[in-house]
């Protein structure tokens, strides 16, 4: 899953994504395969559990893990992918 400039909704911006997001959805976890985002996304978990995120500027299969996280937690990167086995429920802050 290489990164595609068509899924970043603010490659012409200076990546400020201060204020609401416009939409977003609920993923309960992720299980079977990866979850590719489109678009690229923040996240915010809203129940307990492990999350491991491909950020936008990592290389394919470079994840970042971040064991068990509280709900309101916000991952810092804007992400675009998130691994299989990701437990946590969370939201995305589609700008």
């Amino acid at each position: 899953m290489p990164y595609e400039i068509a899924k970043d909704p603010l490659r012409s911006t200076a990546r400020d994504q201060t204020g609401f997001a416009p939409k977003g959805a609920r993923i309960d976890g992720v299980t079977g395969s990866d979850l590719e985002l489109d678009p690229y996304t923040r996240i915010e978990i809203v129940q307990d559990g492990t999350i491991e995120v491909l950020p936008i500027g990592n290389a394919d299969g470079v994840w970042v893990p971040f064991g068990t996280k509280p709900a309101g937690y916000i991952v810092p990167y804007i992400v675009r992918a998130v691994k299989a086995g990701s437990t946590a429920h969370f939201i995305t802050l589609d700008f």
